[in-house]
């Protein structure tokens, strides 16, 4: 197994620290791990998918174990993912995108703030809560962070649009604040919280069965329709690691910044006012 599997993995071998920490590898049984599935559900506000992945690192943990014989068997033989809700694969539609975009239905605010920047990079609820404002370089309209589902660097670039729109709620908020959104920590339990809030968000907008999540699906899936390649999108969402140069990163940004400027134009061109303001060369 490559050296740094467990360093990208970090988030996930946290959780099965902080559940199974207490335990010696050899006393794990198949009621332990079922018991640490349902306490990062009910305790730590994980989904489906996210237990899942924590399961996977486990599975690899304990099979490190067996070939280091400390245990004779993996107890995760046979054990078997939970089932994910297909229904959050689909992507909003244009009248959706209308709704959310639309000032008059969600004036700008934190939470209008925090969808927007959902929408045109693609970032999980988790890394847009944690976003500082350090975490963003307006001289050159770019977003580096940290992903905390993988541990890599997400090097992003921004549309002037929204270098517009983060400008705005900067100076409505003031500069005391080193967070754009939330102080603190943000770990999986946040999230949920988190998630659940904008849920009733959107539903207050008239907009039932949208999750945050699905505006990265969202982004994805428009970003491919306007460029028509898949691999552009894989890459505006995927990104680099800690080790690469900062000179490759901003070369790879280059690339990018003309695919956010087309998405960016695609997607407030649903909205229902004219763009001439925004845009003045269209």
């Amino acid at each position: 197994m490559p050296e740094n599997t467990f360093v990208n993995r970090q988030t996930e071998v946290n959780a099965i620290a902080k559940h199974l920490g207490g335990f010696e590898v050899s006393k794990l049984n198949a009621v332990l791990i079922q018991r640490f599935c349902t306490d990062i559900v009910q305790k730590d506000g994980a989904k489906a998918s996210t237990v899942n992945q924590y399961c996977s690192v486990l599975r690899l943990i304990l099979d490190m174990a067996v070939q280091e014989k400390v245990i004779s068997g993996n107890p995760m033989q046979g054990f078997k993912r939970l089932k994910v809700d297909e229904t959050s694969k689909r992507v909003l539609t244009n009248e959706e995108i209308k709704r959310i975009l639309g000032e008059s239905v969600l004036p700008m605010g934190r939470e209008r703030m925090a969808i927007l920047i959902g929408m045109f990079t693609g970032l999980r609820l988790m890394d847009v809560m944690a976003l500082k404002w350090s975490n963003i370089d307006f001289q050159n309209a770019t977003l580096t962070t940290i992903a905390q589902k993988t541990g890599r660097v997400v090097a992003l670039p921004l549309s002037s649009y929204l270098v517009g729109e983060l400008k705005k709620y900067k100076e409505s908020v003031g500069d005391a604040k080193e967070h754009l959104f939330y102080d603190g920590e943000v770990n999986h339990k946040i999230a949920g919280e988190c998630s659940n809030h904008f849920i009733r968000v959107f539903k207050k907008m008239g907009l039932s069965g949208v999750s945050f999540h699905l505006l990265r699906h969202t982004n994805a899936t428009l970003i491919t329709e306007v460029v028509q390649d898949v691999s552009v999108a894989s890459k505006m969402l995927g990104h680099t690691n800690l080790n690469t140069t900062m000179t490759y990163v901003h070369r790879d940004l280059d690339d990018k910044k003309e695919t956010v400027e087309k998405f960016t134009k695609h997607v407030l061109s649903l909205k229902e006012y004219e763009l001439r303001t925004i845009y003045k060369t269209a």
